[in-house]
């Protein structure tokens, strides 16, 4: 059996208290957090022995003049790496310069844990590099098929009967009416 590698974590925050919180909320879905107080302090992570173990980073904090800065340099060092951003403000605009600057996800504080986990789980675990978008159809749920359509209804059964018999055209056809 193949040991799966470490999950690392790079969380680059000034607030120690802020740093536990998020480490301990990534710390129960199996990462292993470095944190940084510094943007210096994580560059030097990175570059360090187990740098190359980091599979995500989060900024604590977004600055305006900062920021960009930040990311550039994380992404001197590794450019795949998924960079997260949390701040304590919601305006779009400063979600707009996160990802302009090169941010793969922005989040706003307090974030819910599951939130924080889902993000570190889909941005870590890109098998794109960065920059390209998935197309819709992998988005999209699978098309089902007539026959894997389940309902007892008599309106239901009625209306799958005249889909059935539209569907033998090979036509495009539009089914409307109310969910559920």
């Amino acid at each position: 059996m193949r040991e799966e590698p470490t999950r690392s974590l790079l969380l680059l925050d000034a607030n120690a208290d802020e740093r536990r919180l998020i480490s301990a909320i990534a710390s129960r879905a199996g990462w292993s957090v470095v944190g940084a107080a510094d943007g210096e302090q994580a560059i030097a992570l990175l570059q360090g022995p187990h740098g190359r173990e980091v599979r995500a980073a989060i900024f604590g904090s977004w600055e305006a003049g900062q920021g960009p800065q930040l990311i550039d340099a994380l992404r001197a060092h590794r450019t795949e790496l998924p960079v997260i951003v949390l701040s304590h403000v919601d305006t779009v605009s400063t979600a707009v310069e996160a990802m302009r600057a090169g941010a793969s996800d922005f989040l706003v504080r307090p974030v819910a844990p599951e939130r924080l986990l889902e993000a570190l789980a889909v941005n870590a675990d890109r098998r794109r590099p960065s920059g390209e978008l998935a197309p819709v159809s992998e988005k999209l749920a699978p098309a089902l098929e007539l026959e894997e359509l389940v309902g007892a209804a008599p309106e239901f059964r009625a209306a799958l009967a005249v889909a059935a018999k539209s569907a033998r055209n090979r036509l495009p056809l539009l089914i409307v009416g109310e969910p559920g």
